[in-house]
């Protein structure tokens, strides 16, 4: 396996996980602005900042993994 093709399978997980990340975020957007006025804002707060920082800390091991591969750190067979 090539570099080049390392890099466009390491693209390909990369773009699945952000199109994942931002259907997450939108989705916390829209549980907040439903269940927000309900007086249920501190429990949608609290679940929008941990599923935000899951995402930012997600972003963090996939670009993580995308430079040990393509530096040959790891293998992936």
């Amino acid at each position: 396996m090539n570099i080049k093709e390392l890099i466009y399978k390491a693209s390909y997980v990369f773009a699945n996980n952000g199109i994942r990340q931002i259907t997450a975020v939108l989705v916390s957007i829209f549980i907040a602005n439903l269940y927000g006025p309900q007086g249920r804002g501190e429990y949608v707060l609290f679940t929008t900042v941990i599923g935000i920082t899951s995402i930012i800390l997600s972003l963090g091991i996939v670009n993580s993994l995308v430079y040990q591969i393509k530096h040959r750190l790891i293998s992936v067979k």
